[in-house]
């Protein structure tokens, strides 16, 4: 920004690419920054005079109706950087393919990312949620884990959520720690049920991992103790196919297996091809758990 403000050549700006006279200008990385160097960073803007675009007003302050608008009444933040995968629809594979320091996990102390949500909070004090947007959140060491918690826990008082969970670092002392903090949600990242699948994305995750994070999860009741409704999407699945050696139009009987075991362990939305099929086998199931009756 500096040397386009002076006039000067921005595309030398390391870190960058540009394309210039449609050539792609690959600039050096600067060096990735240290845990000290991420806690010297100045706070993050939030609601310290931006502006925000607004269809047929242009660019307009922003201020708190502006934030609700978009986000509601949650603050998202990310507290590391990085991930130790390398999938291949990830966007993360092509920062590792410039820089291999890109798989290492690099975050600020619990200090200074608890600090920077209790002066979002002194912004919008109606915030009701913290949302972490990390690529690997459990991928953060215990102890980091255990301190961010506990200042947490003390000072800020609001649930929170991480939506970025990987199988392989899910573990229950971690998922313990977290839920005493005030965790209420989760969002785990499968990518399929199928290793033929998992092998093409160059997902190391395998399936035995897969079901003992779930396992674990469902120790802990992370899907139900807040009385939000589970959504399951089994419908013509390629775990299904692969199980039965069935093409996608041949998944039915599985399929329906399927929604019927969801529904049984507490899934309140099921999506699904076969919308009839599937009514059908529930109220099967639910007039013979009830009791049949002609109404």
């Amino acid at each position: 920004m500096e040397l386009f403000k002076k006039g000067e050549d921005y595309t030398t700006a390391p870190s960058f690419w540009f394309n210039k006279d449609n050539k792609i200008v690959k600039n050096r990385n600067l060096p990735l920054m240290t845990p000290k160097q991420m806690d010297e960073l100045p706070p993050l803007t939030y609601e310290d005079g931006e502006t925000v675009y607004q269809r047929g007003k242009g660019f307009i302050p922003l201020n708190y109706n502006s934030i609700i608008n978009y986000v509601g009444l949650s603050y998202g933040t990310i507290w590391s950087i990085g991930c130790p995968l390398h999938c291949t629809y990830c966007g993360n594979t092509k920062f590792i393919e410039y820089d291999s320091g890109y798989r290492r996990l690099r975050h600020s102390s619990p200090r200074t990312i608890v600090d920077e949500i209790k002066r979002a909070i002194t912004k919008q004090p109606h915030l009701s949620v913290v949302s972490f947007y990390d690529d690997s959140f459990l991928a953060l060491p215990y102890v980091q884990l255990e301190e961010f918690c506990k200042l947490y826990k003390a000072e800020i008082k609001i649930p929170f959520a991480i939506y970025g969970v990987i199988p392989t670092y899910v573990r229950e002392d971690k998922i313990a720690l977290l839920l005493d903090a005030g965790m209420n949600r989760v969002r785990m990242g499968i990518q399929s049920g199928s290793d033929n699948i998992l092998e093409f994305y160059k997902r190391p995750t395998k399936l035995h991992r897969i079901k003992e994070a779930t396992e674990i999860l469902n120790k802990f009741d992370v899907f139900n103790q807040f009385k939000l409704p589970v959504l399951a999407g089994l419908s013509r699945k390629s775990m299904i196919g692969n199980l039965l050696n069935r093409d996608t139009n041949e998944r039915l009987a599985g399929s329906l297996a399927g929604a019927l075991i969801a529904a049984q362990n507490g899934a309140k939305i099921i999506r699904v091809h076969d919308v009839q099929e599937t009514v059908d086998v529930l109220s099967v199931w639910q007039a013979c758990t009830k009791g049949i009756t002609n109404e």
